[in-house]
């Protein structure tokens, strides 16, 4: 994973974070932030995902991300998050 990578996930955070914040007051506007942050966390997760499949096919000296990849990419990255 390269630097240009990271600051352009923290850019696509900060400009995420400054929506969720702009909600308006009660209870609706709670749930639509708590909605928007398990949101935002399984995008995460998602593009974490991504990257370590994309880079098991690489790896294996696949182009094409198979099954197999994505499955021991989940491994992994579910056992990085459990802490």
């Amino acid at each position: 994973m390269d630097g240009t990578s990271d600051s352009g996930e923290f850019l696509v955070l900060e400009k995420l974070m400054s929506m969720l914040l702009c909600t308006g007051k009660g209870q609706k506007s709670l749930n639509l932030f708590v909605v928007r942050l398990v949101h935002l966390s399984f995008l995460l997760f998602l593009h974490r995902l991504a990257e370590e499949a994309r880079t098991n096919a690489f790896e294996n000296k696949s182009k094409i991300i198979k099954p197999e990849h994505v499955i021991a990419a989940a491994k992994v990255i579910l056992k990085k998050s459990r802490g």
